[in-house]
C-alpha cells in the first residue's frame, strides 16, 4: 500500500536515480523523463534506453508520471531492438547471397554512386 504525498511535499522530495540521490526535484525529473521519452520517437531510440537506465529505481516506484514514462521507454526500446537487431544480423550475415546482387546494390551503403557535381 503506497501513500500519495500532497503535491507540494512531493515536489520537494529529491528523486532517486541510478546514480543515487542527486538532489533532482520531482518536477525536473518528470520533465527530463518526458523529454527523453519523446526524443526516442525522433529516431533517437537510444534515449529510451538512457531514460530506463537513469530512472531505473522508478520503474516500479510510487510516482505515476515517472513510472509511466520509464515503462513506455522500456517498451519502446525493446520493440526497437526486436526490429533492428534481426534486420542488422540478416543484412550482415546473409549479405549479397541472401538479397541477390540487384537488391544488395540498392541497399548497401558502400555501393551508392556519388552525385554528379
Amino acid at each position: 500500500m503506497s501513500v500519495e504525498l500532497p503535491q507540494t511535499v512531493q515536489e520537494s522530495v529529491p528523486v532517486e536515480t541510478i546514480d543515487g540521490d542527486v538532489g533532482m526535484s520531482t518536477s525536473l525529473a518528470r520533465s527530463l523523463a518526458r523529454k527523453m521519452y519523446l526524443s526516442g520517437f525522433a529516431l533517437l531510440p537510444w534515449m529510451w534506453f538512457v531514460n530506463v537506465w537513469f530512472f531505473w529505481p522508478h520503474i516500479n516506484g510510487n510516482d505515476r508520471v515517472l513510472k509511466k514514462y520509464v515503462r513506455r521507454s522500456a517498451v519502446g526500446f525493446v520493440v526497437f531492438s526486436a526490429v533492428l537487431l534481426p534486420w542488422t544480423a540478416t543484412f550482415l550475415v546473409g549479405g549479397r547471397k541472401l538479397f541477390g546482387d540487384e537488391l544488395w546494390h540498392r541497399l548497401s551503403v558502400d555501393s551508392i554512386q556519388p552525385l554528379p557535381i
